[in-house]
């Protein structure tokens, strides 16, 4: 941004400013298996990640380690990990309603 150079998505990934480069044909079948596979993941699990990251973002490292342990010890006690746990038991696919 403070340059105005155009990156190539290879100097992007290069640089982890991505997480994958596919061809521009390929790139609407790419996001869409990509969000699919997103939308399996637990809900709760999703939702804490994105939380301590921002977190982290403005707190040191121990106050982001406690806020982190607190979102588990949350995150413990949900349905969802009781079906995580089931279906793993089961050998199914788990199915997640983000309680």
């Amino acid at each position: 941004m403070l340059s105005g150079e155009k990156l190539s998505a290879q100097r992007c990934l290069d640089w982890g400013l991505v997480n994958r480069v596919v061809p521009s044909d390929q790139l609407l079948d790419a996001a869409r298996c990509w969000a699919e596979a997103l939308a399996e993941k637990a809900p709760l699990a999703m939702r804490y990640s994105k939380e301590a990251l921002l977190f982290a973002q403005d707190h040191d490292l121990a106050a982001t380690i406690s806020f982190e342990a607190k979102l588990q010890s949350v995150a413990t006690k949900s349905e969802d990990l009781i079906e995580g746990v089931t279906a793993f038991y089961e050998k199914r696919k788990a199915v997640f309603k983000g309680r």
